[in-house]
């Protein structure tokens, strides 16, 4: 192989590295059921494709024994779907703490919205549509892609903010809320909480 066929064969990895880890990069949150279905699908396609890489290294490594060209495409026939299964088991959960801590910052308008409402009303509101446009102009996005919108709920003399993330193949998601005064909802009784590294922030895994 060439300079340029081992450029190129790092670009395919890195693009196919970003597909991946899209739905927990900074942008529209409109885009969150197509980078969350690219993900899925990657997932599951990761665990057949693993299969395919002995047979990609015996090729790769006999072209070197034998002090022959290496070919790309043999090359893309294993370290695709080394990084692709790579990414899918360990960089998605370093991507999912960056993309978590946007929309936990991105929230902060909506909270501060809320308390204001409650200290004019003395109550909290019952949707957040309630908040507009006298204590809050527009929603903002969670400027994560994945991440589609926010969610309320009223909890007694409480309330939430919700926003979730997908963590295997849709089928297990993480649920991020804001509580002020921790009166968590059923699911998170049952399940272990964590905290989500800003005050009154917590996340659980929902199975």
């Amino acid at each position: 192989m060439n300079k340029h066929q081992w450029l190129l064969l790092f670009c395919i990895n890195l693009l196919i590295t970003i597909v991946i880890l899209s739905p927990f990069l900074p942008g529209p949150g409109s885009l969150s059921t197509i980078t969350n279905t690219i993900y899925t699908l990657l997932q599951f396609a990761s665990l057949f494709l693993i299969l395919i890489i002995p047979v990609g290294l015996v090729i790769t490594i006999n072209q070197i024994i034998k002090k022959e060209k290496m070919s790309l495409s043999f090359m893309l026939l294993w370290t695709l779907p080394a990084t692709s299964f790579a990414v899918t088991l360990w960089g998605a959960d370093a991507a999912r703490n960056f993309s978590r801590k946007i929309a936990i910052q991105n929230a902060s308008p909506i909270i501060q919205a809320i308390e204001t409402y409650y200290q004019v009303h003395k109550k909290y509101p019952d949707r957040l549509s309630d908040l507009k446009p006298a204590f809050l102009n527009q929603m903002p996005s969670t400027g994560v892609m994945g991440i589609s919108t926010y969610q309320y709920e009223k909890r007694d003399s409480s309330f939430a903010v919700i926003f979730t993330q997908n963590v295997l193949a849709g089928f297990n998601k993480e649920i991020v809320s804001y509580d002020p005064r921790h009166q968590y909802s059923a699911d998170d009784s049952l399940n272990q909480v964590y905290p989500a590294g800003k005050d009154k922030w917590q996340y659980y895994i929902l199975d």
